[in-house]
């Protein structure tokens, strides 16, 4: 039957699916040769250029060896929880575990679990401080540090990383490279 369809002629194509693809690579196929998404329309091409990309061998099957172990403990921890509250929050691990397991199907070596990407924001965020103190120490040296909304000047002896500070008075410095002196209301809302 989908030989059929993908043989129809048509000026345009759509499709919609009422289930997400995640069972195998090939239902995509399948949908990309009926759309005639060109050059994925053909098998060949499209198992080259892309499933190839998802078949890891035995990279995958650690990985997934490693969330499967890990969902078991949660399992077992969540059957053999004391409180209420704890068996509440331990069932909710244990799905999350299952839904690991099911992304490391669809993704196999190319899943990243949360916990992972949390690392490389906090990483990113300790790269922007340094990024940001870089550039304020630069402005500070060349001159005088005006406010963007306010138009005041920012001293050298006022300290813009003041911990003692009201934090909804604390300045900002925005990736822009520009400055406000946390006094304005309303600033970012």
């Amino acid at each position: 039957m989908s030989r059929a369809v993908c043989d129809l002629e048509a000026t345009s194509r759509w499709a919609v699916t009422g289930t997400p693809i995640q069972n195998r690579l090939d239902d995509l196929a399948t949908l990309v040769k009926f759309v005639r998404a060109y050059p994925y329309d053909d098998p060949k091409r499209f198992k080259a250029d892309i499933s190839a990309l998802w078949k890891s061998g035995e990279d995958e099957k650690a990985a997934y060896e490693v969330v499967r172990e890990r969902a078991i403990t949660r399992i077992d921890e969540a059957l053999h929880s004391g409180s209420e509250v704890s068996k509440g929050s331990a069932y909710v691990n244990v799905l999350q575990q299952i839904e690991a397991l099911r992304l490391i199907c669809d993704m196999g070596i190319h899943y990243r679990s949360r916990h992972e990407e949390s690392r490389s924001l906090r990483d990113a965020t300790a790269e922007w401080t340094a990024v940001a103190q870089q550039a304020f120490n630069a402005q500070r040296e060349m001159g005088t540090i005006t406010c963007l909304q306010c138009a005041s000047c920012l001293t050298v002896t006022e300290s813009l990383l003041n911990e003692g500070t009201d934090a909804e008075k604390l300045p900002w410095f925005f990736r822009c490279l520009r400055f406000c002196c946390g006094l304005v209301d309303n600033i970012i809302t």
